[in-house]
């Protein structure tokens, strides 16, 4: 291989842009290179190792089942939105049921109130009103 060739080659596989056919006859030229890359040409050729013959068949298959499992995400994804919705749902009625079941007893507890508060019978020729207001009615004795 000639001296301009090999160091075309050589800047081409430094960027990144050679050919694994450009790469293999700078490998296999490895007695014509300089040392730091004579040593690593002769790194590649002892550690260079064979495809399998079922390499392409071996690839679909892991292909597929990436391909499966993106599915089962899915379903998986939608399953557990729902589920976080009918959560929200249940709580929003539950929490509804509270409200209305505290009304209720809000309303009971003042209608008791004011049923005490009416048997209850002041006489106003004791006492006087000093302050009044819509909650509190200040009252002297005379």
């Amino acid at each position: 291989m000639k001296e301009s060739n090999t160091e075309q080659l050589i800047k081409k596989y430094k960027e990144g842009y050679s050919t694994l056919l450009e790469e293999k006859k700078l490998f296999n030229s490895a007695k014509n290179l300089s040392f730091p890359l004579s040593a690593w040409t002769t790194f590649v050729n002892k550690n260079r190792k064979e495809v399998p013959k079922t390499f392409n068949e071996n690839l679909w298959k892991s292909f597929q089942g990436k391909k499966r499992k993106k599915h089962n995400t899915l379903t998986i994804s939608i399953v557990s939105l729902a589920a976080t919705v009918l959560l929200l749902i249940s709580l929003n009625v539950t929490q509804i049921n509270q409200e209305t079941k505290h009304t209720f007893e809000s309303n009971e507890l003042l209608n008791l109130i004011t049923n005490i508060a009416s048997n209850l019978s002041v006489s106003e020729s004791h006492h006087t009103i000093i302050y009044q207001d819509e909650i509190i009615v200040i009252y002297t004795t005379k």
